[in-house]
């Protein structure tokens, strides 16, 4: 069980609450004597938006921490090209491919202060740690980086193309115009998403899913991640 999914995430998302004042008018009340008010209860706390980077940062903090065993785990991974890169990468997927930035999926929890309520902690649904906690521990059981992205396809689309099935990997720097986006009516629609979450500033993972033609790279997965670059190069995985 990665028990770095039932963290505290209360700095990493972005919330709203109302706050109820339930004060009495009387002198004698202890707002009125201590001239602090103690009677603010919470109300309507909502879940406006979740950083799935610095989520997916702390995540991987937490599991491959500095320790020599985890030293030894990434030395004998690095044999099958299973980089610090890809792990990052399988962690970031498997957080958005769950969609944790359903409000739904977290529980906000009040608790009593001495100045009235405030936010205990913000903590994801225990049913969304578990389904989440599986998908990791699938994909870490798979050191060969062919087979760890083709779950993660998988996983994300329910099958594999079959003109990737059984293909390598590389995971390389390419020039952003070497990108051919072959779904033009895709790539149309997603231009008019919010894609700020992708930006250079918020996102420096690896982009996207590429298949070599020719002398270009043609898209297989990650159009939205490739669309928000601005960078003139790009890290890609290069079937």
């Amino acid at each position: 069980m990665i028990d770095a999914l039932r963290n505290d995430f209360k700095n990493m998302v972005t919330y709203h609450y109302d706050i109820e004042y339930y004060c009495s008018d009387s002198i004698d009340s202890v707002c009125s004597i201590e001239g602090i008010c103690r009677c603010g209860f919470i109300t309507n706390p909502s879940l406006n938006g979740v950083d799935v980077t610095r989520i997916a940062a702390n995540i991987y903090s937490e599991i491959f921490d500095k320790s020599l065993s985890t030293k030894r785990h990434n030395l004998i991974n690095s044999l099958f090209d299973i980089s610090e890169d890809i792990e990052k990468y399988t962690i970031d997927r498997i957080l958005r491919i769950n969609k944790i930035w359903k409000p739904e999926f977290w529980q906000i929890n009040v608790c009593s202060g001495y100045y009235g309520q405030e936010i205990d902690d913000i903590v994801l649904n225990e049913d969304v740690v578990e389904t989440i906690n599986s998908h990791l521990e699938a994909a870490f059981e798979i050191d060969n980086l062919s087979n760890r992205i083709g779950f993660l396809l998988e996983l994300e689309n329910g099958f594999i193309l079959d003109e990737i099935k059984n293909k390598n990997y590389t995971l390389s720097v390419v020039d952003i115009d070497d990108i051919i986006f072959s779904n033009e009516n895709h790539k149309s629609r997603i231009l008019i998403e919010e894609l700020e979450h992708y930006s250079d500033k918020n996102y420096s993972g690896i982009r996207g899913v590429v298949k070599k033609d020719g002398q270009k790279f043609k898209v297989v997965d990650g159009y939205h991640r490739l669309s928000k670059t601005e960078n003139k190069l790009v890290k890609v995985l290069i079937i």
